[in-house]
This record gives structure tokens, C-alpha cells and sequence, in this order.
């Protein structure tokens, strides 16, 4: 049943507290400046708890963002691939940040859409940020959508898991559209120079760090995350653990890979596990410098470590092997991950017809 009260305040203005109270459900109260809005919004309420259509505005009210994102990070990426735990945590400080002090039932689609286009414009206001800023630049749409994919996530534990909100505000917020993804890979007269410079290397863990991820296609956190004990050298092969899309799979370890690996496996460090460890062993190997030196070296340009894997995926599907088995062996959630590979398969197809068909008709 609902209550009105008529208040003065000190200011000499009037309000009107409206208090309703029903069994089984938390009391609800409002304050308005017209009596006419505390009828209306009374007779709205009463009538959603009677249809049972109401959700309880104490308990959106009683949560901010911050304590949502403290619950998401200690219940979902403590479960998380250590990778993932790094790019999801710079994400969620900045949402928190951003929007940590309000309450879950103050937070607007319009306030995000205000935090997207910061994103975009002006990037995330770190160092970084501050970089791409002197460059002209935001971020990426592709990465602006991360951003948003992962408070999408805990809007959605909040409404579905939590009972802490009655409908996500970011339902109604439009994520930029994604880039399809650039694929460089490099040509033959790259490859032999990059090599070459990766043997010249001082760095021991560069030539079989390159090779493993040009036959292996792993990803930058699960290779330098490897442990001796994730790797078979007999078997040839390597078990991956937990990977960002939360599935287990493992890779073969061939060719001039395996020779590496066991020539590492050799000299290997007795202090630590790690197949690539830093100095003093308690963490991965930091290969940025080294590997920007080889490509210097070589004279290649516009290259990054992750364009390690776009060549071994290239070179898979320029070889004639599958999309659907060079998703797996990536470890791409959806076969339209791969499908960007599909126009040098395409080529493969091309040729083999043009060979049979010359030799048909010649």
C-alpha cells in the first residue's frame, strides 16, 4: 500500500515522499516536487509488484559500478587465462574510473555512449592513450568493442546471476562496427631475410620463439606462458591450457620447431619452469627488443609479433590445408575467424582446377 507525506524542507520548498510497503517485498520510497508525479509514480509501482513485473529499485540503487567490477573480477577472471586477466583488468579500471562512483540504476546508455566515443576520439587517457592522442588519433573500433564486450558481460551477470539490476543499460548502446582484420604475412624473400636475423641474434630464445609460432600459430600469452611440462618433445606435441575462448587444445611441435625446442630443452634453466624465462626466472621472457632488432635487421617493415600467427595461418591455407583445420589449430572460437584466410585458399583451389584443366585440354 502507498503513503504520501507532505514535506517542507528547510529551504521552503515542498516535497512529497511516497512510501510503498507490500508482503514479500523490499519497501520502496520516492521524492518528488509535485504531488501529482508521487501519484503517478505510486500507481505505477503498485501496479508492476501486483503483476509481479516489479524489480526492486533498492537493489540497483544499492550497488555501484565499482563493487560490480570488484564481484566480476574475483567470480570471473580469477578463472581466466593470465593473458586474459591482464587486457580484461586495464579494461575494467578504466570503466571503473570512468563511471566506478555511480550507482548501477544512475548508469544511462547515453553515459556510455559518452565513454565509447571518448574511446574512439581520445583513446583510454593512459600513456598510450596519450601517444595516440599526439598521433591524431582514439582507438580502434575493434578495440572500442572489447571495451564494451566486457562490461557487457557484467551488466549481463548483474541482471541474470546477481538480481542486482532489472534490465542492462547498454542493451540499447551500439558497438562500432569491427575492422575485418589486416593479414600480413611475409613473402619469401622476408621470411629467409627475418630468419636469417633471428640466428644472428644475441638473444638465445628468439630463433626457436619465431619458429614456434610460425608452425604453431599459439598466441603471444600462451607461448611465452609455456612450462616444460606442457611440452611432449617425444610425442611432438604441446597441451595448451585454459585459452582465452575457456577451452583446452594443444598444437603439434614439428619440424625445425621441434629441433629448436630440443636444443632449448638441452640448456634448459633448473631455477624455473618457464620454456622462456626473464633473468630471473619468476616470469616470461621479455621478447620485444630482440625480435625489433631481427626485423631491423632484415629491413621489414609494418610487422608485429601477432602477424607471427597470420603467417602461419597464411601459409596453411596457401599450402591447402582446410579453414576448418586451421581454425583448430588456432583455436578460433567461430569458423568466421578463419574465414578471413579463405581468399588464399581460394587461390590453392584456382590452381589446382587451372593445372587439371591444362592438362585435360592442351
Amino acid at each position: 500500500m502507498a503513503t504520501i507525506r507532505k514535506r517542507a524542507n528547510t529551504d521552503g520548498t515542498i516535497t512529497y515522499q511516497v512510501q510503498i510497503r507490500r508482503k514479500g517485498l523490499p519497501p520502496e520510497s520516492c521524492s518528488f516536487a509535485r504531488l501529482t508525479d508521487a501519484r503517478k509514480w505510486a500507481v505505477s509501482v503498485e501496479a508492476a509488484m501486483v503483476e509481479s513485473r516489479h524489480f526492486p529499485q533498492a537493489e540497483s540503487s544499492r550497488h555501484t559500478l565499482s563493487e560490480a567490477i570488484a564481484r566480476y573480477r574475483k567470480e570471473v577472471l580469477s578463472q581466466c587465462a593470465p593473458s586474459t586477466i591482464r587486457s580484461s583488468l586495464s579494461r575494467l579500471e578504466w570503466w571503473d574510473e570512468r563511471l566506478g562512483g555511480f550507482t548501477l540504476d544512475q548508469i544511462s546508455p547515453a553515459m556510455i555512449v559518452e565513454c565509447r566515443e571518448a574511446l574512439l576520439h581520445d583513446g583510454p587517457g593512459d600513456e598510450r592513450g596519450r601517444r595516440r592522442a599526439l598521433r591524431g588519433g582514439g582507438m580502434s573500433p575493434t578495440t572500442v568493442r572489447y571495451y564494451l564486450v566486457i562490461l557487457t558481460h557484467l551488466f549481463n551477470l548483474a541482471v541474470r546471476e546477481w538480481g542486482w539490476l532489472k534490465e542492462s543499460p547498454i542493451r540499447k548502446v551500439t558497438k562500432p562496427a569491427a575492422n575485418p582484420g589486416r593479414i600480413r604475412y611475409l613473402t619469401d624473400e622476408e621470411l629467409a631475410a627475418f630468419l636469417d636475423a633471428c640466428r644472428e641474434s644475441e638473444c638465445g630464445y628468439l630463433l626457436p620463439a619465431v619458429l614456434l609460432a610460425l608452425t604453431t600459430g599459439m598466441r603471444h600469452g600462451e607461448q611465452f606462458g609455456l612450462t616444460w611440462n606442457q611440452v611432449d618433445l617425444k610425442r611432438g606435441w604441446i597441451t595448451l591450457g585454459l585459452t582465452k575462448n575457456k577451452k583446452r587444445r594443444g598444437v603439434p611441435l614439428v619440424g625445425p620447431a621441434l629441433d629448436a625446442i630440443r636444443k632449448l630443452g638441452k640448456v634448459r634453466r633448473v631455477d624455473t619452469e618457464f620454456l622462456f624465462p626473464s633473468h630471473d626466472g619468476k616470469k616470461p621472457y621479455d621478447i620485444r627488443r630482440p625480435f625489433q632488432k631481427a626485423l631491423r635487421d632484415a629491413n621489414i617493415k609494418d610487422f608485429s609479433w601477432h602477424d607471427l600467427r597470420h603467417c602461419a595461418a597464411s601459409y596453411l591455407a596457401m599450402s591447402g590445408v582446410p579453414l576448418k583445420v586451421i581454425g583448430q589449430l588456432l583455436g578460433h572460437r567461430t569458423s568466421a575467424m578463419t574465414d578471413r584466410y579463405s581468399h588464399l585458399a581460394d587461390q590453392v583451389v584456382t590452381d589446382a582446377v587451372s593445372k587439371v584443366m591444362t592438362k585435360l585440354f592442351r
